[in-house]
């Protein structure tokens, strides 16, 4: 399986960038989102923070070369952009729910949130799969799909909580440090 860094401005953002089993980069994220994720060389693992460079189409990563150290108020806004980025991926990640009457997980890209919005009114088919294998476009009765909505409501919003959470750990941190050991769980 191929892993994905999201680069922004030549600076890792996210890696990995968390990509449902069974799915695309292109199936679990916003076209926006996914034209600034880049394949990561096998054996690579780059951080949160390193610089990106494209050289014919290949991607190289490195740790960022000595700089001036940055600012509290550098650190903080910087760190509160990664909360942002790790928040929307772990919420377009995908979650599971048990509306079927078994666990089944579902993806949660935008698409899929207003796919299942549109289901929970009448019933209809999502695409889920069941702990035993693939994806399935399944049927699922009116309730099914509430309930399917309900779960995905529960997992955004503990996602949002934990962003919240990690966004008053930074501002409240008084240094540097304080700030990079803050990660998103």
């Amino acid at each position: 399986m191929e892993n994905y860094a999201y680069v922004l401005n030549g600076v890792v953002v996210v890696y990995p960038v968390p990509i449902q089993t069974g799915f695309t980069l292109a199936q679990c994220y916003h076209a926006d989102y996914v034209a600034n994720c880049v394949a990561v060389p096998a054996g690579v693992t780059p951080q949160p923070g390193w610089v990106a460079t494209e050289t014919g189409g290949v991607w190289s990563f490195a740790a960022p070369s000595s700089s001036p150290a940055p600012t509290l108020a550098q650190m903080q806004a910087t760190q509160s952009a990664l909360m942002q980025t790790a928040c929307k991926a772990a919420i377009e990640g995908g979650f599971t729910s048990s509306a079927l009457g078994t666990s089944n997980g579902y993806p949660s890209d935008q698409e899929t949130q207003m796919n299942i919005a549109l289901v929970a009114v009448s019933g209809g088919s999502l695409w889920c799969q069941p702990s035993s294998g693939g994806w399935v476009f399944t049927a699922h009765t009116a309730a099914q799909a509430q309930q399917v909505q309900k779960d995905l409501n529960t997992h955004i919003q503990t996602q949002q909580t934990t962003y919240a959470g990690l966004l008053s750990q930074v501002s409240e941190a008084t240094t540097v440090g304080a700030v990079q050991a803050i990660s998103w769980p």
